[in-house]
């Protein structure tokens, strides 16, 4: 048998390295094109825009039409049981007695008992309930709240309100008057530097407490239960407070 010396191949990747090299010749002619790129119209405004940052108050103001009074009912005996139970029938005489009355009401809240200590040790049991009389006739409440009194109610304070429907309404009325605030000033700045108003955005709305009435003190309100005439409460005007903080974009 005859034998054919073996055949040895040489190949070289000349087409495969000229690709390869070529891949970051075009990718850096590439980059280096976009580099120079011009800037879009929308982008050279943006460059060419002011931005002014806002922040206002939007006011409502009505008279309160909701009162309401606090009454406390507090008895002391040596005896936790004789306390309580005078103070239950106390209440209850009081519960009654509002709830002949037409468009008010009356709400026991808390009841606590506790006993008086001194240096000879435990004296008297104290056992007291916090009452709440609400109506939005002031002049009769007031007049109810004499008659309570005279039944052995304390009157810790008094404190006037709006009712829900009204002051959403004027919650509504605060907050255009502050977006109206808004836009006046903005327009009134872009003229100012000569420019106009593009748009207003990223608007927050917020709402301020509700005004807390001044309350007397508690010595003058429980002084008012010896006098012979029923107490009174004379209701101010309550304002309704909502900020707006807004974004503005003034453009040439």
């Amino acid at each position: 048998m005859i034998r054919h010396p073996a055949r040895v191949l040489h190949y070289t990747p000349t087409l495969a390295v000229a690709c390869l090299l070529s891949l970051p010749l075009a990718t850096a002619s590439h980059a280096a094109e976009s580099s120079v790129a011009p800037m879009s119209s929308e982008t050279a405004s943006h460059t060419r825009s002011t931005v002014l940052i806002f922040n206002t108050q939007g006011e409502a103001g009505a008279m309160p039409n909701q009162l309401a009074i606090h009454f406390s009912a507090r008895v002391q005996n040596t005896s936790p049981v004789t306390a309580q139970q005078r103070l239950n029938q106390m209440v209850k005489t009081a519960m009654d007695t509002a709830e002949r009355e037409k468009d008010v009401s009356l709400h026991a809240g808390n009841y606590t008992l506790s006993q008086e200590y001194t240096q000879r040790g435990p004296q008297r049991w104290s056992a007291e309930q916090s009452l709440t009389l609400q109506g939005s006739d002031s002049a009769h409440l007031l007049a109810l709240a004499e008659q309570l009194q005279s039944q052995g109610l304390g009157l810790n304070d008094m404190d006037w309100s709006i009712d829900p429907q009204t002051r959403q309404k004027l919650e509504d009325q605060a907050r255009l008057d502050a977006l109206k605030k808004i836009r006046v000033q903005a327009e009134s700045d872009a003229q100012a530097l000569g420019m106009k108003l593009a748009r207003i955005e990223r608007v927050q709305i917020g709402f301020g407490p509700p005004p807390e009435e001044p309350i007397a003190p508690r010595m003058m309100l429980m002084a008012s239960a010896r006098s012979a005439a029923p107490p009174q409460s004379t209701p101010e005007e309550q304002k309704i407070h909502v900020t707006v903080s807004a974004r503005v974009i003034l453009e040439p």
